[in-house]
Formats: C-alpha cells, structure tokens, sequence
C-alpha cells in the first residue's frame, strides 16, 4: 500500500509537472506538519506568492480546527476519509475518495482525518496566512522540532522565489520583444501586461 500510495502521488506530480514545466517540484521530501491540531506529513509540490499545492498523510488518524483565514483550500481524497462537521449543523460530512472538501476564506470547521488518508490539497490566496498558521504558529507553540519547521520554511520561501524569478524574467522578456518591435515600427496602443501564474488552471469545477 505504501508503494501504491507514492506511486499515485508519483504519477500526479509528474503529469502537473508535465503540464506546468518549471512549477511542479518532484522531487522533494516528505516532512512533519502541525496545523490546526492536526498531524500530518506533508509534500510541497509546489508554492507560489497566491498558490500552493501539497499531499497530506496521516497514518494513525488526526483531527483538528481549520480555522478562518484569507485563502480558499481544496483538499481531493485520494484514500482514507475526511469527516469535517461545520457550526449550527450538527450533522457529520462524510467525504471519501473520488470526493473533495473546499474551504472559503470565512468557513471554519472540525475536521477528522481516518487512519490512511491521502490528500491532495490546492490552495490560493494569502500565502503569508498559510505561513503564520501553518508553520509559524507551529515554531511559536514548539509543536514539532526545529528541523522540519526550518525545512518547510526554506522549500517554500525557496518556490516563491523561483516563481518571482521566472515571472521576472518573463516579463523582462515580453518587454524586450516589445520594444525590438517598435522599434520596427509596430504599435501596440492596447498593450497591457498581465502575467499571472500559471496555477490557476489546477481546479477543474
């Protein structure tokens, strides 16, 4: 099962990669993650200054609070269960593989992670409210060693730069093709330049 599960984390990460040249680490690490109370292990596969995606596992089961925060998060079952129970309702929400939870930027819930769970989990919005929740609060509290929380720190900080980077180096790209081509004569009244990251295009409703 171990083997089946990283092969199918594997397969998503190579056809993302495939798909978004540049943006999609591989060949990372799995580290320790406290966030909301919950405990997983966690893979970055990529992270952005408005976007990340990550896999969640929990082995043994853990539970938690998401908390309310400026990003929207979709997290797909791909194995175990998700049971997350919203204010007011008392009912649970069963989610199972095939399915997927979403979190708005003012929902907060409990959530329950089964033993065996995988998740695949988008996320877009403030980035610096991921950070201070999930891994700042967490060196704050001494929830988990010093180790992970600085190796978490570094893999993103170091995406988000490389996004800025290649994002830099497109636009200092489009505006030497602009130029050459005025230059030629060609005129481009309407021009505006709008370079966005590419993941965006992750969520199909």
């Amino acid at each position: 099962l171990s083997k089946l599960r990283k092969g199918v984390v594997k397969n998503i990460l190579l056809e993302l990669s495939r798909i978004y040249p540049g943006v999609i680490t591989v060949d990372g690490e799995w580290m320790h993650n406290f966030t909301g109370g919950a405990f997983f292990d966690i893979y970055m596969g990529a992270c952005s200054l408005n976007e990340y995606i990550i896999f969640d596992y929990s082995g043994n089961g853990t539970e938690g609070y998401t908390g309310s925060f400026g990003l929207e998060i979709y997290d797909f079952i791909l194995d175990g269960e998700i049971v997350n129970f919203y204010p007011g309702e008392m009912v649970r929400n069963i989610f199972r593989p095939g399915s997927y939870t979403y979190h708005d930027k003012k929902m907060h819930n409990g959530f329950k992670a089964t033993e065996d769970t995988l998740l695949f989990e988008y996320g877009r919005g403030n980035m610096m409210d991921a950070i201070k929740v999930g891994v700042l609060a967490t060196y704050k509290n001494r929830l988990l060693e010093k180790e992970q929380i600085d190796k978490q720190l570094k893999t993103c900080m170091g995406m988000v730069f490389g996004h800025v980077r290649a994002r830099h180096k497109l636009v200092k790209q489009k505006q030497a093709r602009i130029k050459k081509e005025m230059e030629n004569g060609w005129q481009f009244p309407d021009f505006n330049l709008n370079i966005q990251p590419p993941a965006h295009e992750f969520i199909k409703d």
